[in-house]
């Protein structure tokens, strides 16, 4: 039998980037049967059960000389010869992917499927970190309060319910730690004058500390 079309393409590697982001890599078929013109990426959602979740796949199209992008479900590829990035995924999400050629006859032979799982989602550091400092006027000796607010980090989008604040004097080794819920401002009370403090705020996330936010503070000298 006379085949015009390539064989499959072999050893397709997927990598995470982020969150929601994957390279795909791969090597040229065996069998090109004439010269390969570009690449198929066909890829799925698969719910825990591997079942595929959506009706059809998403078609991602590249030539050797013009990239295109699909927005089928508002995904987005970028293309080089031998490898994608499929982008705007789902974080914590399992996919399975195919890598198909094709020359001047058709589509070749699909490669075997690549199944992957992106990233939990790890949240950045909270926004607007800051430290400030209030004196009490009517207490002997005066009373020095610090106050760290902070708003939530823009990838969480009112997901994060739980901070954890660590704070300490800045010549200190160790941090203090306060695990804070449902709010996202917090009075720490007896600072001393005169002294450097240093603060760090994670959010938390299905378990997952995100990025650190930082900030310090130096409190007023006693009068």
């Amino acid at each position: 039998m006379f085949f015009f079309f390539p064989g499959p393409p072999r050893d397709v590697i997927a990598q995470p980037l982020n969150e929601t982001a994957v390279k795909l890599t791969w090597d040229e078929p065996l069998d090109r049967n004439g010269p390969v013109l570009g690449y198929f990426v066909d890829f799925d959602e698969l719910n825990e059960e591997d079942e595929f979740v959506w009706q059809k796949s998403n078609r991602q199209f590249s030539t050797l000389v013009t990239n295109f992008c699909s927005d089928i479900t508002g995904m987005e590829v970028e293309f080089s010869t031998k490898e994608a990035i499929l982008v705007n995924l789902n974080a914590d999400t399992k996919y399975s992917a195919r890598i198909c050629a094709y020359n001047s006859k058709g589509d070749g032979v699909s490669s075997k499927a690549k199944t992957f799982r992106t990233p939990p989602l790890k949240p950045l550091p909270p926004k607007n970190f800051k430290i400030d400092v209030s004196q009490s006027e009517n207490s002997e000796p005066i009373r020095l309060t610090l106050t760290a607010s902070w708003d939530e980090p823009e990838n969480m989008k009112n997901l994060a319910k739980t901070y954890i604040l660590r704070y300490k004097l800045k010549e200190d080794e160790n941090y203090e730690e306060i695990v804070v819920h449902n709010t996202t401002r917090l009075e720490i009370d007896g600072a001393r004058a005169g002294r450097t403090y240093d603060f760090r705020i994670v959010a938390l996330y299905n378990g997952q500390e995100g990025d650190e936010g930082a900030n310090s503070i130096t409190t007023p000298v006693a009068a």
